[in-house]
């Protein structure tokens, strides 16, 4: 029997783009991509890059197949009745998952230690691996920092995440001028 289906693919960022150090990773996204965008009836992004991407993607293989561009926003209204979480020092937050963003999570610490607040934190959250959060301990050593870059290597429950949010003084969220940030909706919060 025969499924009447519709397939859509959601793209949050563009795999081509990912920085990866194997061939075999990056022929492998570029075939997902080719194969992806060639079976789907339709597609989801969350950036105007992307849409782009897609759109020009169709009209290569002569394809008119839908394209919504929906952005990433958060819920303030889920945060209404959350307390600021307050530490001995006001702090700034990066959240992120430092392992597929170590290059970003080490830009932050230098960006910090530009900035020169002496009485602020840096707190960082998102996974971690022992590996990368020591890249990030030495990083922040090699600049002064050790006592004020505070890593918690996992993820929160959404309230603790939330108060942190309501509590700090800044949230970080570095894009650069790249095709992987240009993939990314055009702000984080």
């Amino acid at each position: 029997a025969k499924l009447n289906c519709i397939f859509v693919v959601q793209f949050l960022e563009w795999p081509i783009a990912l920085p990866r150090t194997r061939l075999i990773s990056r022929l492998n996204n570029v075939m997902f991509c080719r194969s992806v965008l060639k079976s789907v009836d339709a597609t989801v992004v969350i950036s105007a890059f992307l849409e782009s991407l897609v759109v020009a993607k169709n009209e290569q293989s002569g394809e008119s197949k839908p394209c919504c561009r929906i952005p990433i926003l958060v819920d303030l209204l889920s945060m209404s009745g959350v307390v600021a979480t307050r530490r001995e020092r006001p702090y700034v937050l990066y959240c992120a998952n430092m392992d597929a963003y170590g290059d970003d999570a080490l830009y932050v610490v230098d960006a910090f230690a530009r900035a020169n607040v002496a009485d602020t934190e840096l707190l960082m959250v998102g996974k971690a691996t022992p590996f990368t959060e020591a890249r990030i301990r030495e990083k922040a050593a090699a600049l002064g920092l050790s006592s004020r870059v505070v890593v918690m290597n996992d993820y929160l429950e959404t309230e603790a995440l939330y108060g942190l949010f309501k509590g700090a003084k800044a949230l970080l969220a570095p894009i650069h001028d790249d095709v992987r940030s240009l993939a990314r909706f055009p702000f984080k919060v």
